[in-house]
């Protein structure tokens, strides 16, 4: 998958991102029977970073960092 462009300044480039989801989870804590199992809804974002630093002898550096929240209701 081609991630684009980006923003480049110089040789750097960086890409940042963020995916969010919302669902209902029926069994939130993986609870055993069928009484008092926790259920909710969730929502999840996770941010994300792209750093690449492309040298003019072909070599390239990329970082890579994400984080995901999780927050039940």
């Amino acid at each position: 998958m081609d991630e684009g462009p980006g923003l480049k300044t110089g040789t750097f480039s960086f890409h940042p991102g963020i995916t969010l989801f919302t669902g209902f989870d029926s069994n939130i804590f993986y609870e055993h029977g069928d009484e008092d199992i926790n259920r909710g809804f969730v929502f999840i974002a996770n941010p994300a970073i792209s750093l690449g630093l492309a040298k003019p002898n072909n070599l390239d550096f990329k970082l890579n960092a994400d984080f995901r929240w999780e927050q039940f209701f």
